[in-house]
């Protein structure tokens, strides 16, 4: 995550980034000061990176394998 910790002051839209390994989280907002979650601008974000061959998931989108593990 190194490389990622200074997103936040570098790109306007990254609120946060936290994690470890290879779990890591970045929110996306729409201000930095209000930290509004910028829905849109994620799922293009998520879209984008699913072309280029990146495998990454939005919370909404992980439920239902969720529920699958724990049934």
């Amino acid at each position: 995550m190194g490389r990622m910790a200074n997103w936040p002051s570098k790109h306007k839209i990254v609120g946060d980034v936290r994690g470890k390994g290879l779990m890591i989280g970045v929110e996306i907002i729409r201000d930095q000061k209000s930290k509004e979650r910028a829905h849109d601008f994620r799922e293009s974000i998520v879209d984008r990176a699913f072309e280029k061959g990146s495998y990454c998931w939005a919370r909404e989108k992980i439920d239902p394998y969720r529920a699958a593990i724990d049934d």
